[in-house]
């Protein structure tokens, strides 16, 4: 794109009827949704037309069961992956309208519970009647939030909207610890053989991406 078009789309986008969006018609706002932080919602304040303050919050669950198979390691699981998060955002409208940067930081729920039991085969070395816990977290207790977006008004003529955002998480990583629960126990050299492939599995995931669609109502 040369410059030329570059120009075109910036003034476009900065001559968006303000009374079409209906941006700043009220100093509150509440929205509802979907994002990578499960079902979401938020509270937010009008601080200026170009800021605006937001809680945001989102919690979901998901289960599943598998076949872990990574290297050194065979062993059947069941794991229940809870996602979410909760923290203040500040979006800055540099058009004042409905267009907008995020920034926050939001307090870390995202975590997963496994449990490996029945035959586990580590090393070559099989154990029967297994019962192993692992436990993921992100390293980061305070997850930091980047993203662009948009918050609209006025839908069908309602004090309705529509919201959406893309960006990223900032997790630091996860971090795995491991409990044998089994009748026999499983050597400490053959569990850490196994955090390390469950390491492996996931990878070395520092960032998340952050994906958001929802309703917002202002009053």
């Amino acid at each position: 794109m040369n410059a030329t078009l570059k120009a075109a789309a910036l003034a476009l986008i900065a001559a968006t009827p303000l009374h079409a969006q209906n941006f700043g018609d009220g100093q509150m706002g509440l929205g509802v949704g979907l994002s990578t932080l499960g079902v979401t919602g938020d509270l937010s304040y009008q601080l200026d037309p170009t800021l605006t303050v937001r809680m945001l919050a989102g919690a979901a669950s998901i289960s599943r069961s598998g076949t872990l198979d990574e290297d050194d390691t065979t062993a059947d699981y069941r794991a229940t992956l809870r996602i979410g998060g909760i923290g203040p955002v500040v979006d800055y409208h540099p058009f004042e309208n409905g267009w907008r940067l995020s920034g926050g930081a939001l307090l870390s729920n995202y975590r997963a519970n496994a449990r490996f039991t029945g035959e586990i085969e580590i090393d070559g070395t099989e154990y029967e009647d297994a019962d192993v816990r692992a436990r993921l977290r992100t390293r980061n207790s305070v997850m930091p939030k980047l993203a662009v977006g948009y918050s609209g008004a006025n839908l069908f003529g309602s004090s309705l909207g529509l919201s959406f955002d893309a960006g990223v998480l900032y997790t630091g990583g996860f971090r795995t610890t491991i409990t044998d629960r089994s009748a026999d126990a499983i050597p400490e050299a053959d569990l850490t053989t196994l955090r390390r492939d469950i390491d492996d599995a996931i990878g070395n995931v520092r960032f998340l991406p952050y994906v958001s669609a929802g309703l917002r109502m202002n009053f």
